[in-house]
């Protein structure tokens, strides 16, 4: 009598569901740690930003409205974009930044931190919608 090496049938298809079984799990956990990484990326260029703004006051005797003067509105790795409000009038004596993901990047769809910001004054603060969310996303 002869032996036959190999799987049967059956052990493929047990094998495949339980992939599909661990993919299933894992996938989501993946991309939500993922999308917690990639928030590092608004920070870094918020913070950095900061620096840039009190080095222009302190040559200048004025905070700058122009992202362009102090390192752009992108941050490093392109997943949020930034943008200057609540300068007052000239001469500009406070700033605001906003992070924002960018709509055509994957980290659009993190639902738990849809902005972050600092100010002149040093504070930093992270949303969801409207509600702070700094615990969650940029604690400190």
């Amino acid at each position: 009598m002869r032996k036959f090496l190999g799987f049967t049938l059956i052990e493929v298809l047990v094998t495949m569901a339980i992939v599909a079984i661990l993919a299933a799990i894992a996938i989501p956990s993946y991309s939500q740690y993922v999308q917690k990484t990639r928030r590092t990326d608004a920070q870094e260029k918020l913070l950095d930003l900061a620096a840039q703004q009190e080095r222009w006051f302190f040559n200048n005797n004025q905070y700058t409205i122009n992202l362009t003067d102090i390192g752009g509105a992108t941050s490093k790795d392109g997943y949020y974009t930034v943008t200057i409000t609540d300068t007052g009038a000239a001469p500009y004596t406070k700033y605001k930044f906003t992070a924002t993901p960018v709509t055509t990047k994957s980290q659009s769809n993190d639902s738990d931190c849809t902005s972050f910001t600092i100010d002149n004054t040093g504070a930093r603060h992270a949303y969801k919608g409207g509600t702070v969310k700094d615990d969650v996303c940029w604690p400190k």
